[in-house]
């Protein structure tokens, strides 16, 4: 990234995390560093989620009766209360007491330093700093002058006891202003070589941020720390962290730090010739390492990126799982990335806990699994457009994700502790709410489609299952079936005979509706009733009459435009166009996302900021999903490696055919690593490493020649079925 005109805003900066801790650097005078933690929330509940009659039996019932009135103060309402929500860190501030002139800044994804360049008083200065990737420590190194003063600003919450103003409008994405916040007023330190406050946000929760600076002979060096639950004793053991960091110097820490990123970008790489897609890919990359690290908690809507403007941040920065959180989580697997993953995954797997309490306390579900739509950091519900943010179904969206985790690892251990068990409860919890219909079959008592019909009425279902829930519980009771048949579990007739009474699908002769009788007839962000061809996967090209119905819906999301569609719904597209083997529809739809509705530095904004006429949302707020579903949406193109069968460029445009696409060590699951390389319209080679061995089918896409025969089962009409042991390689080269 090069910029050559000041950065003016906190969303265009350059981005640094680690994914505890993140930075943007932005602004030329005084220079802008706004500092961030994920785990930093008020996360007070809401007081209408402590009602006795905060439950599903009254949601569902007042919906039923149409006693909005009823309904809106209890499920609604409390996501328009100022907490809980993310909240921003702070920020550091240099000033160099002129005007700023000739500013440059510069950040390699692949060596991530930020550099800004410049020129005050006819001097030329040049700043440099990274947050290092193996502490929660950031440095600003300052050659050139050193004559700046630093301040570290506090964000502007209100003190408890002034007076209290709302500035939230009807309708508006964010909850207000950082003013609206009321807080203790904080701690201020200011000591000849340490500067920064301590914010207590609520009960039993306070934060620092700290700096020390230090002269060096070029200028000066600035490090800084952001820890939470701050106290007297850890005042003193973080002050002393700053001066060892200090004493090992910038170069040294430095180095340290671009160790790591090296490592990381070992896992996998790509190289295309389309300059679009590599950048949405490196784009996507380099974030996924930013915003998450095992160990830290995955990434809500901004990430370690919370909005640093005044205001409180888009959607209360949350764990929104409707969709959000599960496409953020998309595109690690592919990319080898299992340690960006785990953060999700642990995260999930240490609040089932909590998930129980809430499956019992909402849905009145004895030992069972759920878990809130939207939601804290500790797992707690939040409310808002209650049919999606309570809905029933969203944790097995979220099975979905642990499964990929599993399917791309092989861990035993994992799947005995985390998957089988969430997949259990997840199950428990839906049954307390199966019906029975006159025809036999099983429906849910309120069936939704994230978010048809916004908020209204409409959006509701009774009589019916809609297919988004339909196939979100097909995917459950099959994958329940394959494991308990496994386990010898005597709970597989059970779940053979609730799935033998959930109804099909519903399509009509433009394929697959939102449910009975409803066709989808105008634009619509969500393809929620497409779930199962993408991400569920139940739905198959291969099946020819499966085939027919996802190029009939394709072709019905064509005829109704893009006009309500936001950011997550262009990959989106791009993995359905993939599916149904159109290289040139997934690799536009990733264009027209990234040309449109990304901003300078890369990060994803929502909406069709450049009015570029694609879409009617105009606005841009940041959060990451669609970066993270663009980024998988890229490897899709180049690697599918479901069920045993890998493809190597199933869906890429005859551009890329012809000029050249590699990758190398992309996973894909039953856990091996592919490389391959297309140049000229043919396939050079094909790398396979098999960790854990087991049976691959290969689609040979021309004739190639193995490095071994050793275990080939079979090599006919284009298939080669290959039996590898644990840790084989196996080269295919092009004849």
């Amino acid at each position: 990234m090069e910029f050559n005109k000041p950065i003016k805003t906190w969303d265009e900066g350059l981005q640094l995390g680690n994914g505890t801790i993140g930075c943007l650097v932005w602004n030329d005078n005084p220079l802008k560093f706004s500092i961030d933690r994920t785990d930093l929330w008020e996360a007070t509940p809401a007081p209408q989620t402590l009602r006795d009659d905060f439950t599903y039996e009254n949601m569902v019932t007042l919906m039923k009766e149409g006693r909005f009135d009823e309904l809106h103060p209890i499920f609604d309402d409390c996501y328009s209360h100022i907490t809980p929500t993310k909240i921003l860190g702070g920020r550091i501030e240099l000033d160099f007491g002129a005007e700023v002139e000739k500013i440059s800044y510069k950040l390699d994804r692949r060596a991530p330093i930020a550099k800004v360049d410049f020129e005050v008083n006819g001097k030329s200065v040049s700043v440099e700093s990274f947050v290092f990737a193996d502490d929660c420590i950031g440095m600003i190194r300052i050659n050139g002058t050193k004559n700046v003063n630093y301040s570290v600003i506090r964000p502007d919450y209100g003190i408890i006891g002034e007076e209290a103003h709302s500035s939230k409008k009807p309708g508006e994405i964010t909850n207000g202003n950082i003013s609206d916040m009321r807080f203790p007023a904080p701690y201020i330190i200011d000591q000849p070589n340490l500067r920064g406050f301590i914010q207590s946000t609520g009960k039993n929760f306070q934060y620092a941020l700290l700096a020390s600076c230090f002269e060096i002979d070029s200028g000066l060096l600035i490090v800084y720390t952001i820890d939470k639950g701050s106290d007297d004793d850890n005042l003193i053991i973080l002050t002393e962290k700053l001066h060892k960091y200090f004493n090992s110097g910038f170069q040294k820490v430095s180095q340290q730090h671009l160790a790591w990123w090296k490592e990381y970008y070992s896992k996998s790489d790509i190289r295309l010739s389309d300059s679009t897609l590599q950048e949405i890919w490196d784009v996507g990359n380099y974030l996924l390492a930013c915003v998450s690290r095992k160990g830290s908690p995955p990434m809500p809507l901004q990430g370690v990126f919370t909005a640093d403007c005044g205001i409180l941040p888009p959607w209360k920065g949350d764990y929104h799982n409707d969709t959000n959180t599960q496409m953020s989580y998309y595109s690690y697997m592919k990319a080898n990335h299992l340690e960006q993953g785990a953060s999700f995954v642990d995260f999930l797997a240490d609040l089932m806990p909590q998930f129980k309490k809430f499956a019992k306390e909402f849905f009145d579900a004895d030992d069972a699994i759920n878990v809130p739509g939207v939601m804290t950091i500790d797992g707690k519900p939040m409310g808002g457009w209650c049919q999606y943010s309570l809905s029933i179904t969203t944790a097995i969206w979220l099975c979905r994700n642990l499964e990929d985790y599993y399917n791309y690892t092989l861990d035993k251990n994992y799947f005995n502790e985390v998957l089988y068990p969430f997949m259990v409860g997840t199950e428990r919890c839906i049954m307390r709410w199966l019906v029975p219909t006159e025809d036999g079959k099983l429906k849910l008592v309120l069936s939704t489609t994230p978010e048809w019909a916004n908020n209204s009425p409409d959006s509701c279902f009774f009589d019916t299952n809609t297919n988004y829930d339909l196939m979100l519980l097909h995917y459950l009771y099959e994958k329940l079936i394959k494991y308990a048949m496994e386990l010898n579990d005597p709970n597989i007739e059970h779940y053979m005979d609730i799935k033998s009474k959930l109804p099909d699908y519903y399509s009509d002769s433009r394929g697959y509706q939102l449910t009975k009788d409803k066709p989808l007839t105008s634009s619509h962000r969500h393809f929620s009733h497409l779930m199962g061809i993408y991400p569920l996967r139940t739905i198959t090209w291969d099946k020819p009459a499966e085939r027919d119905l996802i190029s009939k819906s394709i072709l019905e999301l064509e005829r109704n435009g893009m006009s309500y569609w936001v950011g997550f719904s262009f990959p989106w597209m791009s993995q359905l166009y993939t599916v149904s083997h159109n290289g040139e529809g997934a690799a536009y739809m990733l264009k027209l996302f990234y040309e449109s509705i990304c901003l300078p530095n890369g990060f994803h904004c929502n909406g069709d900021y450049k009015h570029h006429g694609i879409t009617v949302f105009r606005y841009r707020p940041v959060t990451l999903e669609a970066n993270m579903a663009a980024m998988d949406a890229v490897q899709e193109m180049l690697l599918y490696g479901v069920d045993g069968t890998i493809r190597v460029f199933p869906a890429i445009s005859k551009e890329l055919a012809e000029k050249g696409a590699e990758f190398k060590t992309l996973r894909v699951e039953g856990a091996a690593l592919v490389s391959a390389k297309i140049e000229r319209n043919v396939v050079e080679y094909i790398k396979i490493n098999a960790l854990k061995g087991g049976t691959f089918t290969i689609i040979l896409p021309n004739e190639m020649i193995p490095s071994s025969t050793a275990g080939i089962i079979s090599n006919e009409n284009g298939k080669l079925v290959y039996d590898f042991r644990e840790n084989e390689t196996l080269i295919l080269k092009h004849k």
